[in-house]
């Protein structure tokens, strides 16, 4: 680890969205939304929360990170670490315990083709949506409808036939109005 003069440190109470370059070490506590890119180090701490993607020379996670992470030398995954998205790294190091969802390509071939390729802007989130019927079960296609033709579901058919009901009686309605 550099001297403290050369680190920089984000705090845990601290959250930032854009874009964030480092020459050296950064040691991150706090959220992140966005791209985090640095030519020396990145440690992102246990307790960070970082929606973004990471490229460093060295990555060491024991925080939370959705994104891409590229590591031009090496890429460690603490104990804590719950990683979702693709990982790039020359050197993979991988603790018992992290939690790791994504594609992996490891080796020096790899670090130098991710060094190469130009960096995509994370998408971002989408709005949420709001529903307007009412919320069915949870359940996959292939079980809906066993789902709904069970006992529990009578309510839920009741509320979809009322909410029907409603729409198709506003829709006349409103024709009525308009042809007055």
């Amino acid at each position: 680890m550099a001297d403290a003069s050369q680190t920089t440190v984000i705090g845990p109470d601290t959250r930032i969205k854009g874009e964030i370059s480092v020459d050296r070490l950064a040691v991150i506590h706090g959220g992140i939304e966005g791209q985090i890119t640095a030519k020396g180090d990145i440690e992102l701490a246990s307790g960070s929360k970082c929606n973004a993607s990471v490229d460093a020379n060295k990555v060491t996670i024991e925080g939370t990170v959705s994104g891409d992470v590229s590591g031009r030398e090496a890429v460690k995954l603490s104990s804590s670490a719950r990683v979702k998205g693709d990982l790039i790294a020359a050197k993979l190091i991988v603790e018992e315990g992290a939690v790791f969802v994504g594609h992996c390509q490891v080796g020096g071939d790899a670090a130098k083709a991710a060094a190469a390729r130009p960096r995509a802007s994370p998408k971002p989130n989408p709005p949420p949506t709001r529903r307007l019927s009412p919320r069915l079960p949870d359940a996959d296609k292939h079980h809906l409808e066993a789902a709904l033709l069970g006992p529990e579901c009578d309510e839920w058919r009741r509320r979809l036939r009322h909410a029907w009901f409603s729409v198709i009686t506003a829709a006349r309605s409103s024709r009525l109005v308009r042809a007055l």
